[in-house]
């Protein structure tokens, strides 16, 4: 018997804000750019011009790359799973039942009064399974992540520096980012 209900399912598909990768390989080009052109100069009389050919071409590849992988990283919520392509281009797929616990944290930039918000959604025993970082997303982003997923956020207090959530939830942090000591424990 067809049911009532009309039921729509839709994608939440998110990209990492583009002017974070574009101020980046603005400041790289503001500094490359005075430094091969000297370079240039000093060489081409000279002959050994091709070495630095090749480097600009180097740097340029580095780039490239970076671009590409910086244009690919998304996150997506489909009907009942949590996907993230990172930055190197590994996927991570979740079921949404699996999550646990998200929270929104306020850390405090380095050497600054300014937070930013950092989300974080756990699965069982504290795994990470996502973290939206205030660099590359937005609060509204964030939110409508929670609002997706569905689980009630988990209070935050008061913003945090980075050395208070090395402190309390060194969890929450990638492996370079926790301490030495908590390294170790891995």
């Amino acid at each position: 018997m067809p049911s009532d209900e009309l039921s729509i399912q839709t994608t939440l598909r998110l990209r990492p804000h583009w002017r974070h990768f574009s101020h980046w390989a603005f400041a790289l080009a503001a500094l490359l750019v005075p430094i091969f052109g000297v370079i240039y100069w000093l060489t081409i009389p000279d002959g050994p011009w091709v070495a630095v050919t090749v480097a600009m071409l180097t740097i340029v590849l580095g780039v490239t790359l970076g671009l590409t992988a910086f244009r690919r990283t998304e996150i997506r919520i489909q009907d009942d799973q949590l996907s993230e392509r990172g930055f190197l281009g590994r996927t991570t797929q979740t079921p949404l039942a699996a999550i646990d616990c998200i929270q929104l944290i306020d850390i405090y930039r380095p050497n600054t009064l300014d937070v930013l918000p950092h989300l974080f959604v756990t699965g069982p025993n504290g795994r990470m399974i996502l973290r939206m970082r205030g660099q590359f997303w937005s609060r509204s982003e964030m939110e409508s992540v929670i609002d997706r997923i569905g689980i009630p956020l988990s209070p935050a207090g008061e913003p945090l520096t980075l050395a208070e959530v090395h402190h309390t939830h060194p969890e929450l942090l990638y492996w370079f980012e926790r301490p030495l000591r908590a390294r170790a424990a891995l």
